[in-house]
This record gives C-alpha cells, sequence and structure tokens, in this order.
C-alpha cells in the first residue's frame, strides 16, 4: 500500500524544523514525519509522537486535534483505496488513534465522512449504466458492512448518485432536465448504431435513454445511415428525438 504521508515533506521538515519554530505548523509536520519515515504506522510509539510536539510546545490534545484528525483520515482513506479494511490496517488506525490522542467520537465522525465518500464514489462507477444488476448489488451490500455504513444513509446515497447520474445523462444529451419536465416539447437527442438491424440500432439507442429517464414514451428516427460492404449493409446508425409520455 502506498504511503499517505508526504514523504518529501518529511524530509524537507527535518531539514528545516529547527528552523522555522513555527508552532501551528512545524509540530504536526515533525509529527507527519515519523509516520513518513517509518515501514508501518505501528513502529511508532506514543512517547516520539509526544516528544515531537513538546519540542515545539503543542499539545495534540488541544487545538491541533483538527491536524491529528486529518492525519487520521487520510490514512483511513489510504487503507480504504481497495474498498475493504484488513485486520492489519484496523491494527494500524487503532494504532494511530491511539498516538494522535483522538477520542472514540473524532474517529466516528472521520470513519462517517470517509465512508460516505468511498461508498459515494463506488455507487457513481456502479450507476454509470443507470442499473444495479445481481453482481453489483452484492459488491454495494458488502462494501456498506465493511464501511459500517447505516442503511438509511446508504439509501440516501443511492438516491442522492442515481439524480447526479440521471443530470449527467441529461448532459450528454443535450437537453436539460428542467426542460424536459417543464415542456412536452423539450426532446433527448439520442443515438444508436447496430451491425444486425435497424431496430437493434433504434433499441441501442434507447437502452440507456429508457434507464435513465423512465417516463420517456415517445421517440421519432430524425436520421437514418447504412455503411455499406460488399454490396450489402454491414451497419446502421440512428439518431432519435425521444419525449416524455403524454401523462408524465
Amino acid at each position: 500500500m502506498a504511503r499517505p504521508f508526504d514523504l518529501e515533506a518529511a524530509a524537507e521538515t527535518k531539514r528545516l524544523v529547527g528552523l522555522l519554530g513555527r508552532k501551528r505548523t512545524a509540530a504536526i509536520r515533525e509529527v507527519e514525519a515519523l509516520f513518513a519515515d517509518c515501514d508501518c504506522v505501528r513502529d511508532i510509539t506514543a512517547d516520539q509522537v509526544a516528544e515531537a510536539a513538546l519540542r515545539h510546545g503543542v499539545d495534540l490534545g488541544g487545538k491541533y486535534r483538527g491536524a491529528c484528525r486529518d492525519l487520521y483520515r487520510r490514512f483511513l482513506k489510504q487503507c480504504l483505496d481497495d474498498q475493504r479494511l484488513t485486520q492489519e490496517e484496523r491494527a494500524d488506525l487503532a494504532h494511530l488513534k491511539k498516538v494522535l490522542k483522538l477520542n472514540a467520537e473524532h474517529v466516528a465522525t472521520v470513519h462517517d465522512q470517509v465512508a460516505r465518500a468511498v461508498y459515494g464514489q463506488a455507487l457513481e462507477e456502479v450507476l454509470e449504466d443507470h442499473r444495479v444488476d445481481p453482481d453489483e448489488a452484492d459488491f454495494l451490500r458488502e462494501l456498506r458492512e465493511q464501511l459500517e455504513l447505516a442503511e438509511p444513509v446508504a439509501e440516501r446515497l443511492h438516491e442522492k448518485e442515481e439524480r447526479r447520474a440521471r443530470q449527467r445523462y441529461f448532459s450528454k444529451t443535450i437537453s436539460t432536465e428542467g426542460a424536459l419536465f417543464a415542456s412536452r416539447e423539450a426532446t433527448l437527442e439520442l443515438s444508436g448504431t447496430s451491425n444486425e438491424s435497424l431496430e437493434r440500432a433504434v433499441n441501442a439507442a434507447l437502452e440507456e435513454a429508457c434507464r435513465a429517464v423512465p417516463e420517456l414514451g415517445y421517440a421519432e428516427i430524425r436520421r437514418v445511415s447504412i455503411r455499406v460492404e460488399d454490396g450489402r449493409a454491414a451497419e446502421w446508425h440512428v439518431e432519435l428525438k425521444a419525449r416524455l409520455k403524454a401523462d408524465s
């Protein structure tokens, strides 16, 4: 796993920390340097962290708690790059919590923030095609368990990402969501291709659109083009304009 702490900054900190003497940055940067230089988070002791802070007259449990939470957050995000937490990573996080003097409330807040971000990113990738197949549903369920994400929170995130996926689809098809629903004259501009038939080209154009906008009910073919090979139709390409059902 790549290290979440800044190795270059750590080297620079070692060179400058005695010269700068600025409590607001030097203490935290020196603590970060300790973790950046180690092979394992658990190699760093609470005494080493305390000594680094004391050299600058800083109490990590005071106004620097936010900076310590940020170090913890960065490490947690790095651990969740593969969307799971191993036992070793959990042990590292528990040790980091201890040496940075973070309490259970601080850690819970950070975990919730990171879990929401990780799950939201996973949802964005899954919903790119506007559907969740069985394998994807299993993946999302396992991820929720890994992240210990409450079901109501996961549901709200799912709804939010569905709306975002829909908005991204509208941006691709020129029309805006507001315009489409404000007027039955507004349309989506779609295209599809098939090397089998005109009907399959039309269905290819409509498939994603109907997943993204279930309210679509009508479409008209505006243009058809055919690629010819050896005197036969080899590929059909259609351009459609689609609009909402009359009762939507």
